[in-house]
């Protein structure tokens, strides 16, 4: 593949995707929707983080090794539980942050 024919897809992709995300979002804008569907796509963010973060959590390597993850599973567990008490993204993050690194530490001991 050439140099040009990469920055051409790069570029349709980025067209692509801002015309998906206007036409929902930009021509959409004014309306209202439903109560239901509103409280449904609340629940889209937390369930695509969901797909994303589990399998990386339970299959670092390839295989699923809880033994290897159980570092990473008590820090998600501890960040879903800070998450839940408090609003906010930072306070989580760091908290997620300092239990696995700390488990990560006490298990190479």
């Amino acid at each position: 593949m050439e140099p040009w024919q990469g920055w051409f897809v790069v570029a349709a992709m980025a067209v692509g995707t801002f015309a998906i995300r206007w036409s929902l979002l930009g021509a959409m804008h004014q309306r209202t929707f439903d109560p239901w569907v509103e409280r449904s796509l609340m629940l889209v963010l937390p369930a695509m983080f969901s797909a994303i973060a589990i399998p990386m959590l339970l299959r670092a390597s390839g295989d699923v090794d809880l033994i290897h993850s159980a570092p990473k599973i008590v820090a998600a567990l501890a960040t879903l539980w800070c998450a839940m008490r408090r609003r906010g993204y930072l306070l989580p993050l760091v908290i997620g942050m300092i239990v696995m690194h700390a488990l990560q530490w006490l298990l190479r001991m």
